[in-house]
């Protein structure tokens, strides 16, 4: 089963392995962080079928993502009916 991420912010600068990271939110409510190089970083606004892996979360990996995060609580209600209104 896929789930859709969409991209809400991507950082500006890059770390020092020259990654960006970027925070989405599942359309079910999840928040995640990822980081990515140049080529592989997404834009805000941007929608992504991502692999549920069940137990071990989400397969960002398959995007060539690195540093995969689980983001603790869950964002508030308001912002994913922003978000993917």
């Amino acid at each position: 089963m896929a789930i859709r991420l969409k991209v809400v912010a991507v950082s500006s600068n890059h770390n020092s392995f020259g990654l960006r990271n970027m925070v989405f939110i599942t359309d079910h409510g999840q928040g995640w962080q990822a980081a990515a190089n140049d080529i592989n970083v997404r834009k805000q606004g941007d929608i992504l079928q991502v692999p549920d892996e069940g137990d071990i979360g989400l397969h960002l990996t398959a995007f060539n993502f690195e540093i995969p995060e689980r983001i603790h609580p869950n964002p508030p209600a308001g912002l994913l009916q922003e978000v993917w209104a």
